[in-house]
């Protein structure tokens, strides 16, 4: 940690290689913006514990074209490394590795879990198939979303 002295003469620790997502990832959601407005949203999430964080852009204009790109950090550059097609939530995966995308639909559910290596996203299916009723999974480490016109996730 480097103490830091704000502008008013507040001092306070900030964790050293803080990273400036606002700059990374602004621009990003200013580009769906453009196109979708805000029914589109976003969130950060570590995906491989590297203590960088990866911006998940969800927006569409139904759920017949609905995605998720999947933005990382790499060499001071932004890289698109995967999209996820369908309205899904997110969890936490259970195991800790990665997150759970979660499709649910008149009694079908599919639960796959998303994970990163290096550059590379993987998506591997967990469950598939008819619930029995419209009840799907869900657990307690729902993934916080906002919507893409506010952007109090990427600051610091």
């Amino acid at each position: 940690y480097e103490i830091i002295c704000d502008d008013d003469g507040n001092f306070y620790y900030q964790p050293e290689n803080v990273v400036d997502y606002m700059g990374f990832y602004s621009p990003l959601l200013d580009e769906i913006w453009n196109i979708y407005g805000d029914t589109s949203e976003y969130t950060l999430y570590d995906l491989d514990n590297d203590g960088i964080k990866e911006l998940i852009i969800s927006y569409g204009t139904s759920n017949a074209d609905w995605r998720s790109d999947i933005y990382s950090i790499k060499d001071d550059y932004t890289i698109m490394i995967g999209t996820l097609y369908g309205p899904v939530l997110f969890y936490t995966a259970e195991d800790g590795n990665g997150l759970y995308s979660v499709y649910g639909h008149m009694g079908y559910q599919k639960i796959n879990q998303i994970t990163k290596e290096g550059s590379n996203l993987y998506e591997s299916v967990i469950v598939e198939g008819e619930t029995g009723d419209n009840s799907y999974y869900s657990n307690e480490n729902p993934v916080l979303t906002s919507y893409i016109g506010d952007r109090w996730m990427l600051e610091n």
